[in-house]
């Protein structure tokens, strides 16, 4: 079932919140708020307070309740371990990361001179002068 809404006036915003609070309980949300001026001539002695629209649920209606999942404390501490419960909840396996990794660069080998560049020169030209 939808929740009520009520209307309630008040002096201030903070009275009317602690009102809704005391009437309706914590379940009330105030969803608009606005001023209002009541009366005079010109705007003088007119009376200025503020409405409050309120929904106040059902009380016979079943209220949601937060659902907790405690884990065990995990074996590895850190970015591992956040690491490693990610890849366990996507259903990711080491095997997988294993055939999608790049291998990696094998050493030259042994004895073989290294790639040298210094054989290259710059042009020079007077245009920069």
């Amino acid at each position: 079932m939808a929740p009520t809404r009520v209307v309630m006036t008040g002096e201030s915003l903070d009275e009317l919140r602690r009102r809704v609070r005391e009437a309706h309980g914590p379940g009330a949300r105030i969803v608009a708020a606005q001023r209002v001026t009541v009366g005079g001539v010109g705007g003088l002695f007119a009376r200025k307070h503020y409405e409050a629209t309120v929904d106040v649920p059902d009380p016979s209606a079943d209220q949601p309740s937060a659902r907790v999942t405690i884990t065990p404390p995990a074996s590895r501490a850190g970015i591992a371990a956040l690491l490693a419960d990610a890849d366990a909840a996507d259903g990711f396996s080491p095997a997988v990361q294993a055939a999608l990794e790049f291998p990696s660069p094998s050493p030259s080998a042994p004895g073989a001179d290294p790639v040298s560049y210094t054989h290259l020169t710059l042009p020079t030209t007077d245009a920069w002068c």
